[in-house]
């Protein structure tokens, strides 16, 4: 695999870093392209302008799901009985967990003030400060996918079927939002047989 780059324009292509493995999830912040190399089980950064990459963390667990904001990156890490909500300033620094649970993270999001993530062992959505605190849960009780969006004041989230038997399969996947604090979620989107959202674009 290869990280690359081209204009939103079009144009030619600009390969920043090649020979991996196994490239997965890629973030952009602060200048910089980082992304998980899940072959080697590292959090992987090179600059947008081209160079040497450099390794952010090395983890004992496969890291997944990163994203970032326009300090840290944030990923999370899915143990036998626990998972890890980890983050990792942009420009380098020591990894810390925010938090460690009993539960099985799929997706994340964060805004200016809460990293948020979708637990669907417990079919909950939870946050923590990106800054470390307790946790609140900020909608419960859902059939949860991956996908989670905050645009700080609500956070945008997808359901899917209950069923994937094809003989009683349900078009009941959803794309949903609650307010960041909490509350009653509100369905925006209903009767799809899967959803897929994430910051940019949402598809069906």
């Amino acid at each position: 695999d290869s990280i690359e780059t081209a204009p939103l324009s079009g144009g030619a292509t600009t390969v920043l870093a090649s020979g991996i493995v196994w490239a997965d999830t890629l973030a952009v912040a602060q200048g910089s392209v980082s992304w998980v190399d899940t072959s080697e089980q590292t959090v992987m950064q090179v600059s947008a302008a081209g160079g040497a990459p450099r390794t952010v963390a090395k983890r004992d667990v496969k890291p997944e799901g990163l994203i970032a904001d326009g300090t840290n990156l944030y990923w999370f890490e899915n143990g036998k009985t626990t998972s890890s909500l980890m983050k990792v300033p942009i420009a380098g620094g020591d990894p810390a967990a925010l938090l460690v649970a009993p539960m099985h993270v799929t997706g994340l999001a964060v805004d200016a003030a809460r990293l948020y993530f979708a637990d669907t062992l417990a079919g909950d959505i939870g946050s923590v400060p990106v800054a470390g605190g307790d946790v609140t849960q900020v909608v419960s009780a859902q059939h949860l996918s991956s996908a989670l969006v905050s645009d700080g004041t609500y956070l945008y989230f997808t359901t899917d079927q209950t069923s994937t038997d094809p003989d009683t399969i349900t078009q009941d996947g959803t794309i949903q939002r609650v307010a960041v604090e909490g509350g009653a979620a509100e369905v925006l989107v209903s009767d799809r047989k899967s959803t897929r959202l994430n910051s940019s674009h949402i598809t069906i």
